[in-house]
C-alpha cells in the first residue's frame, strides 16, 4: 500500500458497561495465548520523602505477538493496538475466551471503536484527480482555492444515538512534502458488534485498495 510501511497497525477499543476486575481480564488473556504483562510500581521515589506517581490510569496488562493489551478501569475500557493481521488473531481468540469465562461479549461489551491511525497510502496524482473529481473553487484575495483534502462519512452527524453506534468516517491529507505521490489516511469505525467489528478488520485492505483504485481512475 506504501513504501513506507510493510505493514498497517490498528487500535480496537472495547467500552464496557460495567468496570471489570483487572485479574479477570488477565485470567481470560493467558487463556486465550497472551502473554501477562506485569504491572508497573504505583510510584518511584525521587529524593528522600518525595515519590512521584507513575503513568495514566492505562495499563499494560497482555500481549500477543506484535498486539498490546491496555486496560482503563476508569472509562472502562479495553484496547488492543498492533499489526492488523495479529490484531484478528487475537481478536478471534479472546472474543472464545470470553465466552468460556461467562462473560459474552454481546453482552457486556457497550460498542467498539476501531482507529486506523494516520498512516501513508501510495496514491500517484493525488490533489490533481482529487480536483478532477470534486468541482470546487472559492475565490480569495485574487486566488482560486481548491481541495487539497478530503474526508468522508456514512452518516450526516456522529451525535444522534442512531449515528453514533455505526459511524465510520475516513479522512485523507496529502503528506505536505510529496501531494502527489502519498496520502496520509486515517479511518474511525464504530459498532456494537463483535462479527461486524472483525469483518471490518478482515476487510481493512480492500476498503483501502477500493479507495486507491476510486483516485486512481
Amino acid at each position: 500500500m506504501s513504501s513506507l510501511v510493510s505493514k498497517y497497525r490498528i487500535r480496537v477499543a472495547f467500552f464496557f458497561w460495567l468496570n471489570i476486575p483487572e485479574w479477570i481480564l488477565k485470567r481470560i488473556f493467558t487463556d486465550a495465548g497472551f502473554e501477562e504483562i506485569a504491572a508497573a510500581p504505583p510510584s518511584l521515589t525521587v529524593a528522600p520523602g518525595i515519590q512521584l506517581a507513575i503513568g495514566p490510569p492505562i495499563r499494560p496488562i497482555a500481549s500477543y505477538k506484535s498486539v498490546k493489551v491496555s486496560w482503563n478501569n476508569e472509562k472502562f475500557l479495553l484496547e488492543l493496538n498492533g499489526v492488523v493481521e495479529d490484531v484478528i488473531e487475537g481478536l478471534k481468540v479472546i472474543d472464545t475466551s470470553f465466552n468460556k469465562f461467562s462473560y459474552p461479549l454481546k453482552k457486556i461489551c457497550h460498542y467498539y471503536e476501531i482507529t486506523f491511525d494516520p498512516q501513508p497510502v501510495d496514491i500517484d496524482n493525488f490533489v490533481t484527480k482529487l480536483r478532477s473529481k470534486v468541482n470546487l473553487e472559492f475565490p480569495f484575495n485574487g486566488e482560486i482555492l481548491k481541495p487539497f483534502s478530503i474526508s468522508f462519512s456514512n452518516v450526516d452527524e456522529p451525535i444522534t444515538r442512531e449515528c453514533f453506534y455505526r459511524w465510520l468516517h475516513i479522512r485523507m491529507d496529502p503528506d505536505a512534502n510529496a501531494p502527489q505521490k502519498r496520502v496520509i489516511i486515517q479511518i474511525i469505525k464504530r459498532d456494537t458488534d463483535f462479527n461486524t467489528v472483525l469483518k471490518f478488520i478482515e476487510e481493512l485492505d480492500t476498503l483501502i485498495s477500493n479507495i486507491i483504485n476510486y483516485f486512481m481512475e
